[in-house]
C-alpha cells in the first residue's frame, strides 16, 4: 500500500479500495512472478490481493485435497510478503458449482450428482448444487481456505447460479434429486417434459412455476450456509463475498437477495461484487445503458449491510479487448454504485502475472485520488432522485409467457424504458415499493401482474406514469385499460407494411421542425394500436401513417394530463429519436403537480441526483463519443438552493469552486466534460 493511503486510513479517511485478481501458479518462477507482483501494487496502489485457484485454462474440474493443498501453500506463504507492504490477501476459489464443463469431468471418488438440464442433457462436471457429496465436498473446501490461510475476504465465484452452465440449454437443475422435490411439492410424480412445460405454460401462471422457483431459492440457500457455516467452524472472523451476474436473469431462479446475503453473514457482513456489464468494450453508448439496467439494479436490490464492490474484467487481459481509457470510465463510474472499492481482473489467470507494458498501473495510480473522494462523499442510493423505474425481483412468480418454451421467459422487462430514459440524459432510479405519490414512474413490461386492482388504481391515481407497450398489453389483459382511457389494443408486428412511421399531429415544433416524422421500422420495436374512450382527454403528439399515408391513430400519447403512452413493444435502438426525446422531455414538462426528474441537454450523458441531508449530489457521465463543453442541467421544479458549489473531476480530486451559470431552471456548468469521464457536482 502506498504511502499516501496508508496516512489517510491513519487520518480516519475513507479510501477507494483496489482489490487485484490474480493467477499464480504454484512452482511457476515464483520469485519473478512475486517481485512482479509486490511492485505493480506499489505502483497501482493495490490494498488487497485475491489469489485465484483452479482458474480457467488451469481449472481441473473439481480439485483433489493434494491440488487444493499445493495453491493454499502458496498464498498462505505469501500473505505475509503483501502484509509487510500492507495488502491484505484474499482467496478467489474460481469455481463453486463450476461456470461449464468445457471437456472436464469428475475425478476418481467425486461421485457428485451432475446437472441436468430442461432437456435432460447431463453436465459432465457442473454439480447440481442439492448433492449431499457435493455439499460435503464444498464445505470441505472452504473450511480448508478458511483455516490454512484466514484470508481477508473468501469469495463465492458468479457461477453460484444455476443458469448459464454451458454446454447446458440454460442450465438446472432437472436431475432426479430436483424432479423428487419438485415431485413432492406438487403431490404426484412427475416427468421433466411434464414439469418444464408446466414452469413454462403460456397463460396464467401453472402451479409447478411456484415450486420452480422456491425450490431454486432454497437449493441456493442451502448452498450459501453450508458454505457459511463450514467457514464458521474454523474462522468466524473471514468475511465472505458473492459475485453476482444480471438481475433478470437471477429472477428466473427466484433470487432473494436479502435472504441470500443472510445466508452469507458470518462474524462479519459480507461483500458483493456488482458485475458491470461488459467484459470486452463495447459501446460507451451501449455501457451507460447497460450500467444502468445491470449494476444500478443490482446495487439497488441489495441490503444496505452488504459491502458493495464492482468488477472490472477486460477479457481477454489486454488492451486488444478493452482500452484502458474505457477501462478508466468503467473504475470511476464504479463509484456512483456507493462502491467502497473494485475488483480488477485485468491480467490473464494461466500464471502469466503482471503485464507492465499494458499499463494499467499508470491509470489506477492517476484515478486513486479522485476515486478516494468520491469514496468520502457517500452517495446513498437510497437517496436518489429522477423518474422512478418500478421493479420487483420477484416478478418471476408473476409474469405470463409466450409459448416459445425457453426458460428465457422467466426473464422480465421491467427496466425496459432506462434503454430510453438513458441515452435521453433524464435521471432516473429504481424502486420497488408500491406506495408512491407525487411522482414520474416508469412502467414497463409486467410489472403491473406483480400488483393487486387496488395497487395499481392507486398508483395510477397519485402519480404520472410513463407505460411502454408491454404495459400498455399488461394493464388491458388485467382488465384494468380505462386507468389510461384505452378502450381497446391491438400488438403490430415491426417492419409488416402497416407503419412506417410516426407523424407529429398535435401542431408543435419539435426541434425546430414542424410535422416532425420518426421511424417505426428497422429497430424501433413491435408497435401497441390503442384505441382510446371516446370520453378520455387526450393530447396526441404523433400518429402512426403506413407507407401510403394512411392514419393509424394516436402514437404518442399523453393522457388525462399524466398517463404517458410509448407504445413500443421490445424497441432497440431504432426508437432512438431527438423528437422523442423532445416530446418525452415536454410532456415531463406539463407534469407540475408531481416531482420532476433533472435532465441534460447532451445525449448519452447521464445524470445521477442524490438528494442528502444538508447537499445535492449531481453525478454526470459522458457515455457518447462526443466532447462536451458547458454541460447545462434542467431542473423543471426548480434549481437547488446551494451555499458552497464544488466541482470534483480526475484532474481536481479535491474539488474546485464550480463555475455555474444559472438562466430560468437551466444550471451550466463552465466546465468541459471530456468524452468517457465523468464530473460530480456538490450543491450544499
Amino acid at each position: 500500500m502506498d504511502k499516501q493511503t496508508m496516512e489517510n486510513q491513519s487520518a480516519g479517511k475513507q479510501i477507494y479500495e483496489y482489490m487485484l485478481r490474480y493467477g499464480m501458479e504454484p512452482g511457476l518462477n515464483e520469485q519473478e512472478r512475486l517481485a512482479n507482483l509486490l511492485a505493480f501494487c506499489r505502483q497501482a496502489k493495490i490494498s488487497d490481493v485475491m489469489f485465484f485457484y483452479n482458474c480457467e485454462e488451469l481449472n481441473r474440474g473439481h480439485y483433489t485435497p493434494e491440488e487444493l493443498d499445493s495453491w493454499l501453500d502458496l498464498i498462505a506463504r505469501m500473505k505475509p510478503v503483501l502484509a509487510a507492504e500492507g495488502i491484505t490477501a484474499s482467496i478467489n476459489p474460481w469455481s463453486t458449482l463450476l461456470h461449464t464443463d468445457r471437456g472436464r469431468k469428475l475425478r476418481p471418488g467425486q461421485d457428485f450428482t451432475l446437472m441436468v438440464d430442461p432437456q435432460g442433457r447431463q453436465a459432465t462436471a457442473v454439480a447440481c448444487p442439492a448433492c449431499d457429496r457435493f455439499l460435503e465436498y464444498l464445505a470441505w473446501q472452504y473450511r480448508t481456505c478458511a483455516e490454512k490461510v484466514q484470508p481477508n475476504v473468501l469469495w463465492v465465484e458468479d457461477d453460484f447460479r444455476l443458469h448459464n452452465h454451458h454446454p447446458l440449454e440454460w442450465g438446472g437443475c432437472f436431475c432426479d434429486r430436483h424432479m423428487a422435490m419438485y415431485s413432492a411439492l406438487a403431490g404426484k410424480k412427475l416427468n421433466r417434459e411434464e414439469f418444464v412445460a408446466g414452469v413454462l405454460a403460456p397463460g396464467s401462471v401453472h402451479p409447478y412455476r411456484k415450486i420452480w422457483l422456491d425450490v431454486a431459492l432454497q437449493t441456493m440457500l442451502q448452498v450459501a450456509r453450508t458454505i457459511r457455516d463450514a467457514v464458521m467452524a474454523v474462522s468466524p472472523q473471514t468475511r465472505l463475498g458473492l459475485m453476482t451476474s444480471d438481475p433478470a436473469v437471477h429472477c428466473a431462479e427466484g433470487r432473494d437477495w436479502p435472504a441470500i446475503f443472510t445466508a452469507f453473514k458470518t462474524e462479519k457482513d459480507p461483500f458483493i461484487r456488482i458485475h458491470l456489464p461488459c467484459y470486452t468494450e463495447c459501446t460507451s453508448q451501449d455501457y451507460g445503458v447497460n450500467f444502468a439496467r445491470v449494476s444500478r439494479q443490482v446495487r439497488h436490490l441489495t441490503p444496505d449491510w452488504v459491502h458493495n464492490y464492482g468488477e472490472l474484467e477486460n477479457f481477454p487481459f489486454s488492451r486488444l479487448s478493452t482500452s484502458l481509457r474505457f477501462s478508466q470510465m468503467q473504475l470511476e463510474t464504479n463509484a456512483l454504485l456507493d462502491s467502497k472499492g473494485i475488483t480488477l481482473d485485468i491480467f490473464d489467470m494461466m500464471g502469466n502475472g503482471v503485464l507492465f507494458s499494458e499499463g494499467y498501473q499508470d491509470i489506477l495510480a492517476e484515478s486513486k485520488p479522485f476515486l478516494d473522494t468520491l469514496v468520502g462523499l457517500g452517495f446513498d442510493n437510497r437517496c436518489q432522485a429522477g423518474v422512478q423505474v418500478m421493479i420487483d425481483p420477484r416478478s418471476a412468480f408473476h409474469l405470463h409467457t409466450d409459448a416459445v418454451q425457453s426458460m428465457n421467459e422467466l426473464y422480465n422487462h421491467e427496466r425496459n424504458l432506462l434503454n430510453i430514459l438513458i441515452p435521453f440524459g433524464i435521471a432516473s432510479c429504481y424502486n420497488s415499493g408500491h406506495d408512491l405519490r407525487g411522482q414520474v414512474l416508469a412502467i414497463a413490461g409486467q410489472y403491473l401482474r406483480n400488483l393487486s386492482s387496488d395497487e395499481i388504481r392507486r398508483l395510477f391515481a397519485d402519480n404520472f406514469v410513463i407505460l411502454d407497450g408491454e404495459a400498455v398489453l399488461t394493464l388491458t389483459e388485467l382488465g384494468l385499460g380505462e386507468l389510461a382511457g384505452i378502450a381497446g389494443t391491438e400488438l403490430v408486428p415491426m417492419d409488416n407494411g402497416i407503419n412506417a412511421f410516426e407523424q407529429v399531429m398535435d401542431g408543435a415544433a419539435y426541434c425546430g421542425i414542424t410535422q416532425a416524422r420518426l421511424t417505426l421500422q428497422a429497430g424501433a420495436g413491435d408497435y401497441v394500436k390503442v384505441d382510446y374512450s371516446p370520453r378520455a382527454p387526450l393530447h396526441a403528439y404523433t400518429h402512426a401513417i403506413s407507407p401510403f399515408g394512411a392514419d393509424n391513430g394516436p402514437a404518442m400519447t399523453l393522457v388525462d394530463g399524466h398517463i404517458f403512452i410509448l407504445p413500443y413493444v421490445h424497441y432497440g435502438t431504432g426508437i432512438l429519436s431527438p423528437f422523442r426525446r423532445a416530446i418525452l422531455l415536454d410532456a415531463l414538462t406539463r407534469a407540475d403537480h408531481f416531482c420532476r426528474p433533472v435532465w441534460t441537454n447532451a445525449p448519452h450523458t447521464s445524470v445521477i441526483r442524490y438528494d442528502q441531508p444538508g447537499r445535492t449530489l449531481l453525478a454526470l457521465v459522458n457515455f457518447s463519443g462526443d466532447e462536451w463543453q458547458q454541460v447545462t442541467l434542467t431542473f423543471p421544479d426548480g434549481i437547488p438552493v446551494w451555499q458552497c458549489a464544488v466541482l470534483y473531476t480526475r484532474e481536481n480530486p479535491d474539488g474546485m469552486p464550480a463555475p455555474l451559470s444559472v438562466c430560468g431552471n437551466d444550471l451550466q456548468i463552465g466546465r468541459d466534460l471530456p468524452r468517457i469521464q465523468m464530473m460530480v457536482l456538490e450543491l450544499a
